[in-house]
């Protein structure tokens, strides 16, 4: 809850046999169960930075442009990015922009929810030997509101504090990401 962000897939791979470059491929990742103050983001890493829509290397070569869709025409919590690939993209760069996709939600009070992900990637040659037209990840969010403790002194460091936790990470618990044991 208003907490920084969860990248949502760092040990990722991506590799493909017949492609060098994935010029009009595409990334997409959607909240399928989305509520208000869900949001995903591209963030910055010491290969990349996000420059407005242009997702760059640190040789300042634009390797995909970032579209941005809302939970509602309303809101300004995104919960959609699609990731047009550039002929500069190679299979090492989609595997660095897929270790930077993170969540968070912004707002101060949340309710315990369970959120369903989808990561597509698609390498813009068309379909594989199998038919297939992108590659797909479905992961979950379990996301836990963090625990409000009001401590008065001198408890904040008395006994109290034995048997208060204080989360710095698990209010967001990842299930089901990394590297899937198949891809349909």
């Amino acid at each position: 809850e208003g907490a920084d962000h969860v990248l949502l897939i760092t040990d990722a791979q991506f590799s493909d046999i017949d492609n060098s470059t994935f010029t009009g491929g595409s990334i997409d990742v959607e909240i399928e169960n989305a509520n208000d103050g869900d949001n995903l983001k591209v963030f910055d890493n010491s290969y990349l930075n996000v420059d407005g829509s242009n997702i760059k290397n640190t040789s300042d070569l634009v390797l995909g442009q970032i579209s941005r869709s809302n939970i509602n025409k309303d809101s300004q919590d995104v919960t959609k990015i699609s990731i047009t690939l550039t002929e500069h993209a190679s299979a090492f760069d989609v595997t660095s922009i897929l270790r930077s996709i993170g969540y968070n939600n912004n707002l101060e009070n949340i309710s315990e929810n369970n959120l369903t992900y989808k990561i597509s990637v698609q390498d813009g040659s068309g379909p594989d030997v199998n038919g297939n037209l992108s590659s797909t990840l479905i992961g979950n969010i379990n996301v836990k509101p963090q625990i409000v403790t009001n401590l008065i002194e001198p408890d904040a460091i008395g006994d109290d504090q034995l048997n208060t936790k204080i989360p710095l990470f698990e209010n967001i618990d990842l299930t089901g990401n990394g590297l899937p044991s198949s891809i349909e």
